[in-house]
């Protein structure tokens, strides 16, 4: 698999078949969380790309697109996504949140409930499968 610029069209077609690929082996979630994403401010000339996370279904789904009804809408642009998904800077996150650079509208406390991985998800041959995996396809 070649790279891609994060959350370039072909990177997000890579990513999807990656879900497909190992989607059957990942495991249950418990928490009950639909997010809209927009990222703003792209390199590669999209006004915005837009995407969706939701585990209420009790896996974690990512899909490109809002979804009609969200618990939360969240806005951030491409460096802080890059900076939280690629390069897995979680304390970049609460310090652009708290400064205003991550946008969120809706029900805002269940924010509270998303939290990183901790050190024995990441640890876990799986995650460190995918996280090698996207690694290999984000330019």
């Amino acid at each position: 698999m070649s790279p891609h610029p994060f959350l370039s069209p072909e990177w997000i077609d890579a990513a999807a078949d990656l879900r497909d690929e190992y989607g059957d082996q990942v495991p249950e979630i418990e928490m009950a969380i639909s997010v809209n994403v927009t990222v703003t401010d792209t390199p590669f000339g999209a006004d915005s790309v837009r995407g969706h996370i939701d585990t209420t279904a009790g896996a974690l789904l990512i899909d490109e697109g809002h979804l009609e009804e969200a618990d939360l809408d969240v806005e951030l642009r491409y460096d802080l996504a890059h900076s939280l998904f690629v390069d897995r800077d979680f304390s970049s996150a609460m310090q652009a949140f708290l400064s205003g650079q991550i946008k969120v509208t809706g029900d805002s406390s269940k924010l509270l409930q998303i939290q990183p991985p901790s050190a024995e998800a990441t640890a876990h041959p799986l995650t460190r499968e995918l996280a090698r995996r996207i690694d290999e396809m984000t330019a």
